[in-house]
């Protein structure tokens, strides 16, 4: 059962966003402001679930904090199942014990079905999460001369020049980062990155994916950008899309673009 555990943990965290219009500015706080569907809200998490992952600290710094939007129920069923996955899921693995499958496909499958389930039944539509980092830009330059050096080569080209260099090894970039994604490569592809630079001129890093676990397809973004001198991490999901033109995570944050600095 080892790898069902894996396998329900992997399509529960997976984020899951409708297609609604971005219809309203949200005032996280007063530096997070970001253009969401009508229907959003937002909690802060009082634990970052990031943090374990190895280099978080060195370049997000160890007081990073993280948000969580969506729909009241989308965050509560979501925080529930970040603090205690195996209360939430119980029920659907007992079921899963019950049965004799076949094949590991039969039983993904069946995982699908019921996580799909167990999703409308709870509520759950959307979620969104940001995570603004607990040290700033100027203070990694100044403490990492490996991230100084990138950074300033980074800030001495132009957008069209980071664009160019990033399609040169785009494929070399995105084959090492699925490799790197271990047991999850089975379920989940990056698909395309893009490293330009905003109407501010500062850097950004955008990664587009493909999840499947049918009858769960997934595309989501990951989406690295700087606003006021801090690093921030974005994330969205979206169950049963084709595009994500209209969940772009670039459109949710232009009202911080507006008032960001160099």
């Amino acid at each position: 059962m080892s790898s069902m555990k894996k396998i329900l943990a992997i399509v529960a965290i997976g984020l899951l966003l409708n297609n609604s219009a971005f219809a309203k500015i949200l005032n996280v706080t007063n530096e997070i402001k970001l253009k969401v569907p009508d229907n959003f809200t937002f909690a802060k998490l009082n634990k970052n679930y990031f943090e374990g992952i190895d280099g978080w600290d060195e370049y997000f710094g160890s007081s990073s904090k993280i948000y969580y939007l969506g729909t009241k129920e989308s965050i509560k069923f979501s925080i529930e199942i970040l603090d205690n996955p195996l209360e939430i899921l119980e029920p659907i693995m007992d079921k899963a014990e019950k049965k004799n499958f076949k094949s590991e496909k039969s039983m993904n499958k069946f995982l699908g079905k019921e996580i799909k389930k167990l999703a409308k039944k709870r509520k759950y539509e959307s979620i969104v999460f940001i995570i603004k980092g607990g040290i700033s830009i100027t203070e990694l330059i100044s403490e990492n001369n490996e991230f100084k050096d990138f950074m300033n080569e980074i800030n001495s080209m132009s957008s069209h020049e980071l664009e160019k260099e990033m399609k040169k090894n785009k494929i070399d970039f995105v084959r090492e980062l699925n490799d790197n994604l271990g047991e999850l490569k089975q379920f989940y592809k990056f698909n395309n990155i893009i490293l330009s630079k905003d109407i501010n001129d500062n850097p950004y890093l955008r990664l587009n994916y493909k999840g499947s676990i049918p009858p769960l397809n997934t595309i989501g973004q990951w989406f690295l950008f700087i606003h006021n001198d801090m690093p921030y991490f974005m994330g969205v999901d979206c169950m049963g899309c084709s595009k994500l033109k209209d969940l772009s995570l670039n459109t949710m944050i232009e009202p911080m673009l507006i008032s960001n600095k160099k």
